[in-house]
């Protein structure tokens, strides 16, 4: 269970059924310090365990709403199971692992994001949510040189990417349409590439100097395609 306090979401209580060594446990843990004091082996360590095992695919957000009923939590996990859809419509959820047991202290003061990519021992892209004062924001940022870094380090991969086959702008930012159109896009072997700015002019300017042949713009759940005149 957790509490809110000062505008901060804390632990105030853990339950714990059928997990390890515990059958039936409820710890309530103290607002300012709780230590766990035990001989060797009596399951001090699995308490923590207990505290980072929501890791995993979509199944992780069925088992996090089930932990608790605070409204801040809930609501938490719900704009979580949200933003975790958007993903799947897209077709981009098998890339995605849930780990409510990581934390990041000091700038972040809510969900962090991690980027991964294998053969690569170390994160590419880092980024979360911060509350400043009277504003708060989401967002990431990409390491530009490991990313170059990992992709030299497999043969060809930079020589092997061809032009885009599409690209698009939402004008009104996101669309279910967006995510099932571009899905489909990508399932028959073509590439898009989205404009997080400007307008239709500036889409089509855009195609015409990077040489796409396709530009979509997506207005709420409408979309109109152009065929981009490269003459």
């Amino acid at each position: 269970m957790v509490s809110q306090h000062k505008e901060e979401l804390r632990i105030s209580r853990i339950k714990l059924q059928n997990f390890r060594n515990y059958q039936s446990k409820v710890l309530t843990v103290d607002p300012s310090l709780t230590i766990f004091v035990g001989h060797n082996a009596v399951g001090k360590t699995n308490i923590i365990k207990a505290l980072s095992s929501l890791y995993g695919g979509e199944e992780v957000l069925s088992a996090a709403q089930k932990l608790t009923e605070n409204k801040y939590a809930v609501n938490a996990v719900k704009s979580l199971t949200y933003i975790y859809n958007a993903v799947k419509t897209a077709g981009f959820e098998k890339y995605i692992t849930l780990d409510f047991g990581l934390l990041k202290g000091g700038y972040y003061t809510g969900l962090v994001i991690k980027g991964i990519t294998s053969d690569y021992g170390a994160t590419i892209l880092d980024g979360g949510r911060y509350d400043g004062e009277g504003s708060g924001a989401v967002g990431f940022a990409i390491g530009t040189k490991r990313l170059l870094s990992a992709l030299e380090s497999r043969s060809n991969a930079l020589e092997s990417l061809r032009p885009c086959d599409y690209a698009y702008i939402n004008l009104n930012g996101f669309s279910d349409t967006e995510f099932k159109t571009i899905q489909e896009l990508r399932i028959s072997g073509k590439r898009a590439v989205k404009l997080f700015f400007g307008d239709k002019s500036e889409l089509l300017a855009y195609c015409k100097k990077s040489k796409i042949k396709n530009a979509i713009i997506f207005d709420g759940e409408r979309a109109e395609e152009i065929e981009i005149d490269q003459r």
